[in-house]
């Protein structure tokens, strides 16, 4: 099945969004002290292990394209039962606090574009959710987008 426009558009705009945070760019710094860092590249692991947890809960590959496959179930346990895009959540905290732990203004720019970047993905994802599930709106109300 061929995938929708605005979906590959989607796509490439996160593949474009990654590709810039690891640019070694650098239009200016701020400093924290030596724990703020430690603390953050925590964090940022953490945003990474929310996000395995969440692609390997799935019994099938997750697309990364936001139309549901034709097969797909509606996942509301494990790390969806506290997050509707437990996937995005990961890779927000892990791109805000890789930013603050290396200290560039850059990499946060690039990290708080992609916060708004997926929201409005979430937000098209969960429009095509709705209309294959019928349970997603109960689903909605009781579990939040993102942590």
């Amino acid at each position: 099945m061929t995938k929708p426009l605005k979906d590959k558009i989607y796509l490439a705009v996160q593949i474009s969004l990654f590709i810039s945070f690891i640019l070694p760019i650098n239009i200016g710094e701020f400093e924290l002290s030596h724990d703020f860092t430690i603390l953050f590249r925590l964090i940022a692991f953490i945003g990474i292990a929310f996000t395995l947890l969440a692609l390997l809960s799935f019994d099938y590959l997750v697309s990364p394209f936001p139309t549901p496959k034709e097969s797909s179930t509606l996942k509301t346990t494990g790390v969806y039962q506290w997050s509707r895009h437990p996937i995005y959540t990961g890779l927000i905290v892990f791109f805000v606090s890789w930013a603050l732990a290396n200290q560039s203004i850059y990499q946060v720019l690039i990290a708080l574009i992609f916060l708004g970047f997926i929201y409005f993905k979430a937000r098209y994802e969960e429009t095509l959710l709705s209309k294959k599930f019928n349970e997603y709106t109960n689903y909605k109300k009781k579990t939040r987008m993102f942590i």
